[in-house]
């Protein structure tokens, strides 16, 4: 099931109990059936958040590669977990 919301998240409740948020800005969170939060930023820092006590803790980056076009101004970073996010000159981006 999946789940779309004018803000631009998506919400995906997987086949094996799990839930994924994908925002519009490239964050991506996921709650296994472990009872802890995965996130991951849109620059490829990760983090944990246990649910039954509280406690967050870092999980460290994954690579990231990142181009920019000097003649239209155009930045694109793709992450490691196939995340590929583009910035235009005008501002806009694409996720």
């Amino acid at each position: 099931m999946v789940g779309l919301f004018l803000i631009g998240s998506i919400i995906k409740y997987l086949a094996n109990g799990d839930l994924k948020i994908l925002y519009a800005n490239g964050n991506v969170a996921i709650n296994k059936q472990d009872g802890m939060w995965r996130s991951t930023n849109n620059k490829g820092k990760r983090r944990a958040h246990r649910i039954v006590d509280g406690s967050t803790f870092e999980l460290g980056t994954i690579p990231c590669a990142y181009k920019e076009d000097e003649e239209s101004n155009t930045k694109v970073l793709k992450r490691e977990d196939n995340v590929v996010m583009a910035t235009f000159g005008n501002g806009s981006r694409y996720t």
